[in-house]
Order: structure tokens, then sequence, then C-alpha cells
């Protein structure tokens, strides 16, 4: 994972915009709702702890763990940041009133701003040499629907010291576009503690959790062994089954499909696709380039589809090792399509020459199959 800064003006994952009151915030140690953290990690701190790290003598960052999880063989520790830094250990209420680092969002269609936290992820590998200066002053149950802004991968803490700093400037920035464009932007906020949600049921706590992502380690050694170039395992990459949007979406929505219809026939995902996306897919029994022009003017989609179903059918061979007639079938005849001359209008002709030799790639991969 890069260690880079996420601005705050990039897309922001809101899950609610409800507030509470500081007479909510009652949770102390010991009285919190039992986690059951997955049976894969022994997680070194608790979500929902209220910690401070001394970074230096005089000064002391307030730390609330916001979340633990597990992707392959790391595990990463995310926090939020309290909204200044200590001189010295501070009282329960004083860690509460400095308030947390976040972002004040537009939310356009009630002309109001929402908050979210700004969250700074380190490795557990990273942070294990860190731990003798953490200390836990209170905890709570942090619930699910607190909203996520920006924040950082961080190498250590020590880093943080000058992140007020940075995003005060980076304020400065926006304010600036602001002012070009005539519309509000999201900015950096120090949040007030009281907008800090807890949860009231054990269901709506954060726990622990594996995130499972496409790789080389997580797919069918089948697949691991044959598709052998790096590109296949790039979710950044547009000219892979699973790095255009396309493609990603109809991989990830059949897997959670798969998962409660594992004895039904997979082709049939097809029709539920099509009725999810509200799109049609009558085109996609054809081939022959002459037909596509006609496609189009049906369907100016058609090229997101193709992409969908190239997802689909690598797909199910990552996950199963195995793929479906009807869907080798379909997959092929949208490799065919994709890879025309028209199928590939609008791209330059540096990506058409490298994206033909990818989907001859696959194409060789369903016929062998």
């Amino acid at each position: 994972m890069k260690c880079i800064y996420i601005p705050i003006l990039l897309i922001l994952f809101i899950s609610c915009a409800d507030t509470v009151t500081e007479n909510e915030l009652t949770a102390k140690s010991g009285t919190t709702m039992s986690i059951n953290s997955d049976s894969l990690m022994n997680p070194l701190l608790e979500i929902g702890g209220c910690y401070v790290y001394e970074i230096k003598q005089d000064t002391i960052a307030g730390l609330l763990l916001a979340e633990i999880r597990k992707e392959e063989d790391s595990i990463y520790y995310s926090f939020l940041l309290s909204g200044k830094f200590f001189e010295k250990t501070p009282l329960v209420e004083e860690y509460r009133q400095a308030g947390l680092s976040g972002s004040e969002i537009p939310d356009f269609s009630s002309g109001s701003f929402q908050k979210a936290f700004n969250k700074y992820t380190i490795s557990e590998k990273k942070l294990k040499p860190h731990l003798t200066k953490f200390k836990i002053l209170d905890k709570i149950n942090l619930s699910k629907k607190n909203q996520s802004g920006g924040g950082s991968f961080i190498d250590n803490f020590e880093k943080l010291t000058n992140e007020f700093t940075k995003l005060a400037l980076q304020n400065i920035e926006t304010e600036k576009q602001i002012k070009q464009m005539g519309m509000p932007i999201a900015k950096y906020a120090i949040i007030e503690w009281q907008y800090l949600l807890v949860a009231s049921t054990p269901e709506e706590m954060v726990k622990p959790e594996v995130i499972w992502i496409l790789s080389p380690k997580t797919a069918h050694p089948k697949a691991a062994v044959i598709m052998i170039e790096k590109w296949w395992w790039n979710p950044a990459d547009d000219l892979s089954p699973f790095g255009n949007d396309d493609g990603a979406d109809a991989f990830y929505i059949f897997k959670d499909w798969r998962e409660g219809n594992k004895n039904t026939k997979s082709s049939l995902f097809i029709k539920y696709l099509q009725k999810r996306w509200g799109m049609s897919f009558s085109h996609i029994e054809k081939d022959s380039e002459t037909d596509l022009p006609e496609i189009e003017k049906e369907n100016t989609f058609y090229r997101n589809i193709d992409r969908a179903i190239i997802g689909l059918a690598f797909g199910q061979f990552v996950l199963e090792g195995t793929i479906s007639p009807e869907l080798k079938s379909l997959g092929i005849k949208a490799i065919k399509r994709t890879k025309t001359e028209f199928g590939m209008n609008g791209m330059t002709e540096g990506n058409k020459n490298e994206y033909r030799t990818r989907l001859d790639r696959m194409e060789r991969i369903l016929m062998d199959l």
C-alpha cells in the first residue's frame, strides 16, 4: 500500500449523517460490549480505545483506534487524530474537548455540511515498535455509522506533528478553489467529539475484519498458475479484466451473488446483473464487427457490458478454478467484439496495441479452458 496523503477533495465514503449528544458518550473502560475478533487476528490494541501516544516529552498525540483490517498477509490499524497535541497526558474530558481531525463535506441536497473523520493508517509491522508509547485513557463502543473522510498511510507517528500545518495550508488552496468555482468544497476541520457516533447494539460496533482482495494469493491455484502477468491483478489498470470499473463492479457483485447461489448455474448471473443495472444485454451473443455500429445505436453502453462480461468470465475462473461453458462462450465473444477497431474506438494507438495483446492472451486462455 502506498504511503501517500489522500486529499480531502477526493471522493469521500459517507455512511451516515446522524449526530449524538455528549450525554450519549458514556462508555468507560471495562463496560464495553464484547467484540468477537476474527480468528485470524490477535489485535495489539482495542478498537474504540482512546489512546495517547508520546511523540516527544511535550508533544502527546491523541489517537482513537477506529479500524483494524486484514488484507492478505498484512494487518492495518487506522486511527482518528485528536484536534490538537497535548503537552502532558490529558484527562478524559480534555481529550474529548480537543475534538478530532476531520473534514466538512458539502451536502448539496440539504445545503448543509456533513462531518467526517480523517483516518491515519499504519501496518501492524510498523506499529509494533511503537506500542510501549501508547497509553489508554478510555474506551467507547465506536459505531460503524461514522463518516470516513481523508487521511493517509503513515510509517511512524512522529510525522503527525506537521499534520495540522499541512491541512491548514491545504484549506488555503481550497478557499481559492471555492472562490473560482463559486461552490462549496470539502475542507479540513476540527470535529467536535459530540459528533462521534457510538453503537447502541453489538451489531453496530466496529469490529476487526478481513478484507478480501483479489490477488494470486487469494485466487484459485489454477488461475494463479495460468494468469502470471502482473496486469491481471492490478486494480488500477483499465486494460485488465478487474482493473476497469465495469469489470471490477461485475466481478465483485458476482462474488457476493455466488456466495448465496453456490449451486446455481453461474450463467444465470447475467440475467441478475442485467436487471440490477437496468441495461440491455441483447447483443452478447453477437461477435461480428459488422454488427457493432447497429449494436451501439441500440445501446451506447455496450462496451461497458462487454468489459463486465470479460470480468465475469475470468472472475469465475479465479474464484473456482473453472468456468461454465456459457460464460466461456460469452467471454470469448465479448473479447472478439472488444478487440475490433470499432470496439476500440476512442482509444490511443498505444493503448489499442497493448489492449489487443492482452485480449489475445485472454482469448487463448478461455479457449484452452
